[in-house]
């Protein structure tokens, strides 16, 4: 296995901590849980604009907090793609957030789930036994795919009447499978979104 492949499991494994974010929102609340994901949001943005604008000698407004600033961007630099500092996260939070913004408890809690645990089983799957790639996305495979369907399709089931958790699964598999679309943003708001029309 590459180390970009590792990379990519590493990442994927953080990915599905985001799953913890349900029990939360069921002991804290929607609303302070909306006040964490915007704090963070906040937080990756500031770090991500900082890194891309500082001098070349590295100082995080003081001299002393420069090892600090190294070890952060150490543990930061395992689990992100070339040139990509902190897009993930960003794009991660900034979709968990605005689904908690638009939608009550009830749509947000598996979209979440769907999100953080289908989405990253799909890509672990795909990395490791993906093999028949999609004709519309090379990096993309049958077999992340019907992971995805599955693990969707599992989180639903708990959540809607079976033949919606089919229908959403469904559609959501296609979605995660297109070329060009942040699924971070897309997965948990159209899921929200289904599960209100559905």
């Amino acid at each position: 296995m590459s180390d970009r492949q590792l990379l990519e499991i590493r990442r994927q494994l953080v990915h599905s901590t985001g799953s913890l974010a349900a029990p939360l929102i069921v002991f804290l609340g929607l609303d302070l849980m909306k006040l964490f994901y915007g704090f963070a949001l906040m937080t990756v943005i500031v770090l991500n604009f900082y890194r891309q604008t500082r001098s070349g000698n590295k100082t995080f407004v003081l001299e002393k907090f420069y090892a600090f600033e190294q070890w952060v961007e150490g543990q930061l630099s395992k689990y992100e793609r070339n040139k990509e500092f902190l897009k993930g996260p960003i794009m991660y939070f900034l979709g968990i957030f605005l689904t908690m913004s638009f939608f009550p408890v009830e749509q947000v809690i598996p979209a979440i789930l769907v999100l953080a645990l289908a989405d990253a089983a799909s890509t672990i799957v795909g990395i490791v036994y993906g093999e028949h790639k999609h004709l519309w996305n090379s990096s993309s495979s049958w077999e992340g795919t019907i992971t995805f369907f599955a693990f969707a399709f599992g989180i639903l089931y708990f959540f809607v009447p079976p033949q919606t958790a089919l229908i959403i699964a469904v559609v959501m598999a296609l979605i995660e499978s297109l070329p060009r679309i942040d699924d971070n943003i897309s997965i948990p708001l159209i899921t929200a979104l289904l599960i209100g029309i559905l």
